[in-house]
């Protein structure tokens, strides 16, 4: 619901790395590991999806600052 709302984005790390170049303000992407509702071990798996992709989203993110 939320997701239909535009409240909320639930993007894979492909999905994440594509969109960097329109993120108006690349320093402060937000992430919600622990969003109401979610088993906490689903925030696990998000924690550890955005750990293995962090390297590739900052190499992006300085490739256009």
């Amino acid at each position: 619901m939320l997701r239909q709302a535009g409240l909320f984005a639930a993007w894979t790390p492909e999905q994440l790395l594509a969109r960097v170049p329109g993120i108006e303000d690349r320093q402060t992407i937000g992430f919600q590991p622990l969003l109401g509702g979610l088993a906490p071990e689903e925030g696990w798996k998000s924690m550890k999806l955005l750990e293995q992709t962090l390297p590739e989203l900052k190499a992006r993110i300085a490739a256009l600052d």
